[in-house]
């Protein structure tokens, strides 16, 4: 089946399906382009657009970037990236100064007494508060530090709990 369309140069449009003719009217009609008048954020040239485009891209990455609406790309500030790492670190060295310190607590007189303290202890302030004496505060004194760190008093009670389990 052939399919033949011909716009004639007079008034009329003939549509040939198979064999029937279809006479179709056509008139050209001028076709205004209607366009719509925005006052506001979008209005203006394109160099202003492309300017108020760019800023509202950049604003958007930012915060999207930064995790700011949900799901992002995980970006951080310098500063959050230095402290997340020193965290991390803390935590590695405290897993490994907490077995020396288990052991050290375990030769200890009152093993017993601090192995008590440690089952009571629910935070890092509780565990720090077993180390009583001057030696047992320097097995939770990091280098270069005149004090003792709970936190690795916390690590420390944990290893000895979990020594004393086996």
């Amino acid at each position: 089946m052939n399919l033949l369309l011909s716009i004639c140069s007079t008034s009329d449009t003939v549509v040939t399906a198979g064999a029937r003719p279809l006479a179709l009217p056509y008139r050209e009609k001028e076709v205004e382009i209607m366009q719509t008048k925005s006052d506001g954020f979008f209005s203006g040239n394109s160099i202003l657009r492309l300017i108020q485009g760019a800023m509202v891209g950049a604003v958007i990455t930012v915060v999207i970037g930064f995790n700011w609406v949900g799901a992002g790309f995980g970006w951080v500030t310098g500063g959050t990236a230095d402290a997340t790492a020193r965290r991390q670190f803390q935590m590695g060295a405290y897993s490994i100064l907490a077995i020396e310190c288990a052991k050290a607590v375990k030769q200890r007189a009152d093993a017993t007494v601090m192995r008590a303290g440690f089952e009571k202890a629910k935070d890092p302030w509780d565990a720090g508060r077993v180390f009583t004496d001057d030696a047992a505060k320097k097995l939770i004194t990091l280098d270069g530090q005149s004090w003792p760190d709970n936190e690795l008093a916390l690590a420390c009670g944990k290893a000895v709990l979990k020594t004393a389990a086996k």
